[in-house]
């Protein structure tokens, strides 16, 4: 052939001519296909988000991790470094397909992963935070400050076994749950490129209540969920309930009766017990139901109360009664804002205020009211040897030494070291030991680093001590002298 066309064959020199009439872009087809892009491949970083069709309860959302690895709920570990989309798809559908019938399943890239440059890594952040996902590795980054990064951890984050994963695949727990923790460089560790870090989740316990409750059925409470709490998750006790014998179920076929049937039994730990995996809650019925006419009159609170619910109602009832019988308020309560709802009418008391005047209008209840105590809105309770006590506002994320250092006009004239014990302030934090801190050094002396900050959190108090502390129980002791403030701290 090639004989032929140097020859000049007629033949191949008429297909040469043809050939140089058709457009140039026609005839590299597939040079032109070798150009077309690539499907992206999955990195260490990218997060991805499953869907499952119909069975939307295997929808699922995870981060590639650094080891290449992703753990997709309901799913499990699948290897996803280096995938296409269709290749993830294809291998999340294989997986379920030993649980559903030809599900369906779309994977959608939500994130991908910032690059990162010579001096700069990445890090992952996957388990309770508000958001999960890749970020860039900051120099001198540590663990606590990169959760604040992914918008913090939730409210059921469990802080004391938080993982990092290393490029080496050796992990580290560590304990975040304590300021004392996080102030010492072995738990708030520095972090290195391509680490991973998991904030695990609280245990959820499953429990099945039965018989004269609003919603019988399967629940999922938490891990230290006592029987008033489950009760008022099914939506309350039926007026046919008898609540004097409450049967409880264990898994091993063991039992307990309890009696919640007054307010006082409510705040019995041997009544209103903690439940535990597995239980059955069994809510008899009266033998004898009663009329409606002669159905015992309730009161019902909720919000920010240690156990909502409902409670029998009793003449002369007060507001403050109901509240200690739902176990106290919690530390971030808002008793200024106090609502009582009466039929289709909505009062607003502020418990403060009513404290002051001693009580001189009494809040009385009505059958069939319900109360709602709201939340602070970020504040913290300052108190001790300054010149105003009372709420403060609080930054979200804001540390004590901000707090003071910020000109909050609610906090002038706070540190007086000639009045108040600077170097021994207290943060009293709900079910923690009191946090010690030196304010004087932090706040005054900024410069000297000896002693290391405090993120706050809403409801914390601050108690800053007199000088003259002669008294050794300290914040308890102060507590006494403070009138109004005093007599909440009381019902907290």
């Amino acid at each position: 052939m090639v004989a032929a066309i140097r020859s000049g064959h007629p033949v191949f020199g008429w297909l040469i001519a043809l050939l140089s009439l058709l457009p140039t872009g026609h005839l590299p087809v597939r040079a032109a296909e070798a150009r077309q892009p690539e499907l992206y491949r999955l990195r260490s970083g990218d997060q991805v988000a499953v869907s499952v069709t119909p069975q939307k309860a295997y929808d699922c959302s995870g981060v590639v991790l650094p080891d290449g690895m992703l753990y997709l709920k309901n799913v499990g570990a699948l290897r996803g470094l280096g995938l296409t989309l269709p290749d993830l798809e294809e291998r999340v559908r294989k997986a379920l397909s030993e649980k559903l019938v030809s599900p369906k399943i779309s994977v959608t890239l939500l994130q991908i992963a910032p690059v990162g440059s010579a001096t700069q890594g990445v890090i992952t952040i996957t388990g309770a935070v508000a958001h999960v996902g890749a970020l860039p590795l900051d120099e001198g980054l540590r663990l606590q400050k990169a959760l604040e990064l992914a918008g913090g951890v939730l409210r059921n984050a469990d802080l004391t076994r938080v993982s990092i994963g290393h490029r080496d695949l050796t992990r580290t727990t560590v304990d975040l749950s304590t300021a004392e923790h996080i102030a010492n460089p072995s738990h708030n560790r520095l972090l290195a490129d391509g680490d991973s870090v998991e904030v695990p989740s609280l245990p959820v316990r499953s429990v099945l209540i039965r018989g004269a409750v609003t919603r019988p059925g399967s629940l999922e409470i938490p891990a230290e969920a006592r029987l008033w709490k489950v009760l008022d998750l099914a939506g309350g006790s039926t007026r046919e309930a008898d609540l004097t014998a409450i049967r409880i179920i264990h898994p091993n076929l063991t039992h307990m009766v309890v009696d919640l049937s007054k307010p006082e039994k409510l705040t019995d730990p041997s009544q209103n017990v903690v439940l535990q995996e597995g239980d059955s809650v069994e809510v008899p019925l009266l033998a004898v139901v009663p009329a409606p006419t002669a159905r015992e009159e309730q009161v019902r609170i909720r919000g920010s109360v240690q156990n909502p619910g409902s409670y029998p109602f009793r003449a002369g009832m007060e507001l403050v009664d109901l509240i200690k019988a739902a176990g106290k308020l919690t530390p971030v309560a808002d008793s200024t804002k106090i609502q009582v709802l009466h039929g289709s009418q909505v009062q607003t008391f502020d418990l403060e205020a009513q404290e002051k005047m001693g009580f001189a209008g009494k809040v009385l209840l009505q059958p069939e009211d319900e109360v709602f105590i709201p939340e602070q809105e970020h504040r913290v309770i300052l108190i001790g040897a300054v010149p105003k006590y009372g709420p403060v506002t609080l930054r979200p994320g804001q540390t004590i030494q901000q707090l003071f250092t910020e000109g909050n006009a609610e906090l002038a004239g706070a540190l007086n070291p000639a009045q108040a014990n600077l170097k021994k302030v207290q943060v009293i934090r709900r079910g923690q030991k009191p946090i010690e801190l030196n304010l004087q050094e932090l706040v005054l002396n900024p410069g000297s680093k000896k002693t290391s900050d405090l993120p706050l959190e809403t409801g914390d108090v601050i108690f800053i001590p007199p000088h003259d502390q002669r008294n050794p129980r300290g914040f308890l002791s102060f507590l006494n002298q403070l009138g109004p403030l005093g007599f909440l701290f009381s019902i907290l």
